[in-house]
């Protein structure tokens, strides 16, 4: 992977609203993004949860996966 250039590094911005919802899905076999590189940042997030997905890499399986990631999201979403 090339370097990023200009790119914006959220950790460095206030918390969001506790009005956002946030959910952040990795990967638990990703190298490129780990969970040690983003935890500190989305726990000092009022509303943000990590989704560790099982046997995912950086690569593997993510468009398989996005219908499962978004019924999960429209399902936290719901209204109870």
């Amino acid at each position: 992977y090339s370097p990023l250039k200009g790119s914006l590094n959220p950790a460095a911005d206030p918390p969001l609203p506790a009005t956002i919802l946030q959910l952040h899905y990795l990967g638990e076999r990703d190298t490129v993004i780990t969970k040690a590189m983003v935890s500190a940042n989305i726990e000092r997030q009022p509303r943000a949860d990590l989704v560790m997905l099982e046997k995912v890499d950086h690569n593997c399986c993510w468009v398989q996966l996005w219908p499962d990631l978004l019924q999960d999201l429209q399902a936290r979403l719901a209204v109870p």
